[in-house]
């Protein structure tokens, strides 16, 4: 006999959260649209432990844990917060640390920091923690009409970092620019070569 359990992720990230479980059943499955999940099981199969993972974001609780008996199990939730980034660094004027120079972070929500007396400031700006790719950064990567640059998103991170919708907008910018790219080089035309006066 089958059993189902299932949940929800709410909170800062809902869709593409990946679901790995171990134990009475070894796999892993992604949030949907709203964030749910279902993992079907065999009857009295042992205990299953359910742990949500996703680059840039926490969850609480951090697993969960049910034995596998003859009965469907609902509400097995979880709720992400971002996770915050700490930048730092130093005003300094010929080697000599400036206080109360204020540091202005923008772009999402605005943040401030003032430097100490010996320069240095520390801001958890927002905006630094991106759960999407932001319009600038799409625009950015549009502009190089190069098909590679997608390569190069994936490799640092940032498309890992999206959800299935996001993902799909920057796939679509991504198919612009490389057609606007073939359709620039299409619209070279070699010149002709003249030797003696023939063409």
């Amino acid at each position: 006999m089958a059993v189902t359990v299932t949940g929800t992720v709410s909170g800062a990230t809902q869709s593409g959260v990946t679901i790995s479980y171990t134990g009475a059943k070894y796999g892993n499955t992604t949030t949907g649209t709203g964030g749910t999940y279902s993992i079907t099981c065999t009857d009295n199969s042992g205990t299953l432990v359910i742990t949500p993972t996703k680059t840039g974001y926490t969850f609480s609780p951090t697993s969960r844990s049910n034995v596998i008996r003859s009965s469907n199990i609902t509400s097995q939730n979880f709720t992400a917060t971002a996770a915050t980034v700490n930048v730092s660094g130093q005003v300094t004027e010929g080697g000599v640390g400036l206080s109360g120079v204020t540091i202005t972070f923008s772009g999402g929500s605005t943040v401030t920091a003032t430097t100490d007396a010996s320069g240095n400031w520390t801001a958890t700006p927002a905006q630094w923690v991106q759960s999407r790719v932001t319009e600038l950064d799409l625009n950015c990567v549009a502009q190089v009409k190069n098909a590679k640059a997608k390569e190069t998103v994936e490799k640092v991170g940032l498309y890992d970092r999206l959800d299935a919708k996001d993902k799909a907008d920057v796939d679509v910018i991504f198919a612009k620019a490389q057609a606007a790219k073939e359709a620039e080089e299409a619209a070279k035309v070699e010149e002709p070569v003249v030797e003696d006066g023939i063409l």
